[in-house]
């Protein structure tokens, strides 16, 4: 039997960080992109909403 020398077992856990940190990048850029969404749309609401009011207000003149 081979023993894991402590090399490589610090190889193992670098590979592990490095996938930890990789996780957590996709996540950031998720919650960024996901917040960026967010503001578009809710700018959107607010233009259908104006616009919406404004037609209401034609008609019922």
């Amino acid at each position: 039997m081979k023993r894991k020398g402590l090399g490589q077992r610090g190889q193992t856990s670098t590979e592990y960080m490095l996938l930890i940190a990789l996780g957590l990048t996709i996540v950031i850029v998720s919650i960024a992109i996901a917040t960026q969404i967010k503001g578009m749309t809710d700018s959107l609401l607010v233009r259908a909403q104006v616009e919406r009011e404004s037609t209401i207000s034609m008609i019922v003149r």
